[in-house]
């Protein structure tokens, strides 16, 4: 940082991580958070986003351990349906463990609706260095560095191209019209 303010390249940066990021709290506080919120980045509304807790426990898988049953870090909505999930992950964690588990969480959440309706397609996993990004059913589109997720870089259009708030509106808009009734009639 220079006595004039901090440089450009630490402002173009999505987080300042000068006193480090040692647990997923941190992540989630720190990363994911402003690059779900934040005007320059993914735009999410506050009141879209809900937090652990929002959802009911389900238990996923049994072979990862989670007897308790499992709750997404974060689920983002939009016309009332479920179209985002993310997970966060502390950084000694691969962030393959927290997409494994968002998908997971999605392919339960898709479920609640008619065959080939899937309103919750996006997923998220950061462990606060690595960010992947896909869909609920394959492998992840987008394997970004954190520190690369400046304000102006391609990582970041790449994302922002991917589940900006923008995109995400329109895939809940598209789901919203499949479900409801093309025509009705009187009784």
């Amino acid at each position: 940082m220079s006595a004039d303010g901090p440089s450009e390249s630490t402002s173009r940066k999505i987080i300042q991580t000068e006193d480090g990021l040692g647990t997923e709290a941190d992540v989630e506080l720190k990363v994911i958070s402003p690059l779900l919120t934040g005007a320059n980045f993914l735009e999410i509304p506050l009141k879209s986003i809900k937090a652990k807790g929002y959802l009911r426990a389900t238990p996923l898988d049994k072979a990862a351990g989670k007897a308790a049953g499992y709750y997404p870090d974060y689920s983002v909505w939009e016309k009332a349906l479920p179209i985002l999930i993310v997970e966060a992950k502390a950084p000694e964690v691969d962030a393959a463990v927290g997409y494994r588990e968002a998908s997971l969480y999605a392919r339960h959440l898709n479920q609640n609706y008619k065959s080939g309706l899937n309103p919750c397609r996006f997923i998220l996993s950061c462990n606060g260095r690595q960010l992947l990004a896909g869909y609920w059913d394959s492998a992840p589109e987008l394997d970004l560095s954190v520190d690369e997720l400046g304000v102006g870089s391609d990582a970041l259009e790449s994302l922002r191209e991917f589940c900006h708030h923008r995109i995400i509106a329109a895939h809940a808009a598209q789901s919203l019209a499949a479900i409801r009734p093309r025509r009705f009639v009187k009784p």
